[in-house]
């Protein structure tokens, strides 16, 4: 389990250095994780109930982004 946890941890580190040090992914910013289109991501996120509304837009945690990557790819 710690072994889960610390890749989590990398991934996260990943995600946001790659966002220039920001926690949250915009839709782009998913999808470019992700490696699919904006529409492809936005359902990935929605079918696992992740992502928080900032006024008009929806944003996503990088931690969870990073969760279900290392989980549904198998990376730990």
């Amino acid at each position: 389990m710690a072994t889960l946890q610390a890749e989590i941890r990398a991934k996260e580190a990943e995600i946001i250095e790659r966002n220039k040090g920001k926690p949250t992914l915009s839709r782009a910013g998913l999808a470019r994780e992700l490696g699919t289109g904006e529409i492809s991501a936005i359902k990935w996120a929605a079918e696992r109930g992740i992502g928080f509304p900032v006024g008009a837009r929806i944003r996503y945690e990088a931690r969870q982004v990073a969760k279900y990557i290392v989980q549904e790819r198998g990376m730990y």
